[in-house]
């Protein structure tokens, strides 16, 4: 019979085993990102900011941002878009709609029309005709701007915000 004493003592053998197999990490290993999600309206503006041909048809946008290193003020972004005419009864797009990637980089900058002291992400990619700018309307919540730096307005279906999900 084995005593409590050795049931102990192996017990905390293998704790200390699994524990130094472990892998720790320090701060500057960890690169932090932010996801970001939304649905937009498939308006002209949009659709030539991401370089879409005109003409093609699509009535909404669904949107996926991952921004890196956030608390840092600059980074790496992807975006993953997926574009298309509205499939009825559903959240989703007819035929499956078309993927768009984007990746790059952005800083975040202060200044938008409305307030000089917001803050706004300039998100810059080789697939973009321009920047894509975003103000920080909370730690959650990004909304488009305009080239100008003003809100863009959506429709009766859709607004332009992003909603950060982790």
């Amino acid at each position: 019979m084995v005593s409590g004493k050795i049931i102990v003592n192996l017990l905390l053998c293998a704790f200390l085993g699994l524990c130094a197999c472990g892998q720790t990490n320090t701060p500057q290993q960890v690169a932090t990102t932010d996801l970001f999600v939304g649905s937009t309206p498939s308006d002209s503006l949009i659709m030539a900011m991401l370089q879409i041909p005109p003409g093609t048809k699509s009535t909404f946008m669904k949107w996926e941002l991952h921004l890196q290193n956030r608390k840092a003020g600059k980074g790496q972004f992807e975006a993953i878009v997926f574009y298309g005419v509205d499939k009825p009864g559903t959240n989703g797009f007819m035929d499956g709609g078309t993927r768009l990637a984007l990746t790059g980089t952005y800083t975040l900058q202060n200044g938008a029309a409305a307030n000089a002291k917001a803050k706004v992400y300039h998100l810059q990619a080789a697939q973009l005709s321009a920047l894509l700018l975003l103000i920080e309307m909370d730690n959650n919540i990004l909304h488009f701007l305009t080239p100008d730096k003003h809100f863009i307005v959506g429709n009766g279906g859709f607004g332009y915000v992003l909603n950060r999900i982790q």
